[in-house]
């Protein structure tokens, strides 16, 4: 897992550079994959929070689903089990 930093720029990977103090610009679309991966991270991590406090199946399932009708439905997106969380 890369550590992500919230920079628009940073420092050249390549030690032989002409301008050692030369910085690299990010595009908008790299920035926002980047944020975008990270988030996926953190929700993955608050996934297995929710799942060590709510080890059996009977109450993690009972905390998060929602209701669509007369049945309810487990949710199964990470980013939903996240904020409910």
């Amino acid at each position: 897992m890369d550590d992500f930093w919230f920079k628009y720029s940073s420092p050249p990977s390549d030690e032989g550079s002409i301008y050692p103090g030369d910085r690299v610009r990010f595009k908008w679309t790299k920035i926002l994959k980047m944020l975008r991966q990270q988030k996926k991270n953190v929700d993955a991590v608050d996934v297995e929070r929710a799942r060590d406090k709510y080890g059996d199946s009977e109450a993690f399932i009972q905390h998060f689903s929602y209701r669509k009708g007369n049945r309810m439905l487990p949710l199964k997106n990470p980013a939903h089990i996240a904020r409910r969380l």
